[in-house]
């Protein structure tokens, strides 16, 4: 369905949308990027990610066959309702928003001659900006598709085209509502952890005393604060419910321990290693 003649645009060129025009240029793709700093533009045509030249952003959005918003979830739907009059008829519109419910819909029923269908590639680094952007991030990774009941077909083809030619390792649909409840579990609750857990003691020395272990668990949180505060209250619903049970079981490791009942403490941590390891299957 993608052909090389025909043209990416990324509205967004940072981290991810860095990646995206990387591993698409790499695999021979037309990309080309819009961003509000000019300066993520520079850097793109530098790494020679992206082809543009001198073009004005109308044309860009003009000569687009595929569109991809790199924005925060709040700024996908602003953005096609403020470009929907430039776009061809027929271009394919997708995203990589971590939150889905109410926003994918708002942007559908706002087109006309045009398919949006969502995506959400689980994928990503500590690190923001173009500069940081690799195509080698999606190696290995997972990607969720996130059709509706208004997407065709065709939508479903390109989204799963995009996701090959990304090379991602697995690929997956879920609806709007579960992908926000799963993803709540995966990704922002367990970012939610790592940022409390880096703010409930605080030294000046811990680089001297942590281990491999300490660092993997709060490596993501060297996080995005404008980003990750918009994920985290625009999926408030289904993260709130996660929390709760998270502190649930935070009460009960911690009854257990008080009382020094390993047996059961010993089931616990036997039932959290065996559901681990599926994770590698």
């Amino acid at each position: 369905m993608i052909n090389k003649e025909q043209i990416f645009l990324i509205v967004g060129l940072g981290l991810m949308g860095g990646s995206y025009a990387e591993k698409l240029t790499e695999q021979g793709y037309k990309v080309y990027a819009l961003n509000r700093h000019e300066e993520a533009i520079t850097i793109g045509k530098q790494r020679k990610i992206i082809l543009n030249q001198d073009e004005d952003r109308e044309t860009l959005i003009k000569n687009a066959d595929y569109i991809i918003l790199g924005l925060i979830p709040s700024m996908c739907p602003v953005w096609v309702k403020e470009n929907k009059h430039l776009l061809k008829k027929g271009a394919f519109i997708t995203d990589m928003m971590g939150v889905k419910d109410g926003l994918v819909y708002e942007i559908q029923e706002s087109l006309v001659d045009n398919e949006f269908i969502s995506m959400h590639p689980m994928t990503g680094k500590e690190l923001s900006g173009v500069t940081y952007s690799s195509s080698n991030i999606f190696n290995s990774s997972n990607m969720i598709i996130v059709p509706t009941e208004n997407n065709t077909e065709k939508g479903k083809e390109f989204a799963y085209d995009l996701a090959h030619i990304l090379c991602v390792k697995n690929i997956n649909e879920l609806s709007p509502l579960k992908h926000d409840e799963i993803v709540g579990y995966v990704s922002h609750l367990s970012h939610v952890i790592s940022v409390c857990l880096m703010n409930c003691y605080s030294s000046e020395d811990l680089a001297k005393y942590a281990g491999t272990a300490f660092r993997d668990i709060t490596r993501i949180a060297n996080i995005n604060e404008n980003i990750w505060s918009e994920l985290f209250i625009k999926n408030k619903n289904a993260l709130i419910p996660l929390i709760e049970a998270y502190q649930k079981e935070l009460e009960e490791m911690k009854e257990l321990i008080q009382k020094g009942d390993e047996k059961k403490l010993k089931k616990v941590l036997v039932n959290s290693a065996n559901r681990r390891k599926k994770l590698n299957s």
